[in-house]
């Protein structure tokens, strides 16, 4: 599955990556057994190819696969933040926070991390209370609504935040 990634070809890789998501999205929610399948090697192979890639295109239908990925499993799992951790979801999701066109699907993804007691302390551990709260700066209304929504959920934990600097 992933040794297409490896090509050397970026038209392969992208039709690949495109058809990855297709697939995926549409087979995770028939899947009994997600654990079967090797989650942190796929991501980590798509962040790869991310970050290796020089076409722009390639770049934004991986960042936009790793997004539809991590949101489907967290549908589904999001009471198992061992993925959360295992996984360096929320390392990933906060580097998505960065790329404009799954921006907003980041913030939403974090929040969903927030749910979940641990995957929450370990959301705060990696200093996204910090980064949501710099993103208030430059986000449009609809992020906003999102970005509060988020950081609302963060702050809401076991662990007490750094309120200081939400004030």
């Amino acid at each position: 599955m992933v040794s297409h990634l490896e090509s050397v070809d970026s038209h392969t890789q992208l039709s690949w990556i495109k058809e990855l998501r297709e697939w995926f999205s549409g087979f995770i929610s028939e899947i009994d057994d997600l654990e079967s399948i090797d989650v942190c090697l796929l991501l980590e192979s798509i962040k790869q190819t991310t970050e290796t890639s020089g076409s722009q295109e390639l770049k934004l239908e991986a960042d936009v696969s790793l997004i539809h990925i991590i949101s489907d499993y967290l549908s589904r799992y999001s009471l198992e933040p061992i993925f959360v951790i295992k996984h360096e979801v929320v390392q990933v999701l906060l580097d998505l926070l960065e790329i404009n066109s799954v921006c907003e699907k980041a913030v939403e993804e974090l929040r969903k991390v927030a749910f979940n007691g641990v995957s929450h302390d370990n959301a705060l551990w990696h200093g996204t209370l910090d980064t949501l709260l710099k993103k208030l700066e430059t986000a449009n209304v609809s992020m906003l609504r999102k970005l509060r929504f988020s950081i609302s959920k963060l702050c809401g934990g076991k662990i007490e935040p750094p309120f200081s600097k939400v004030s």
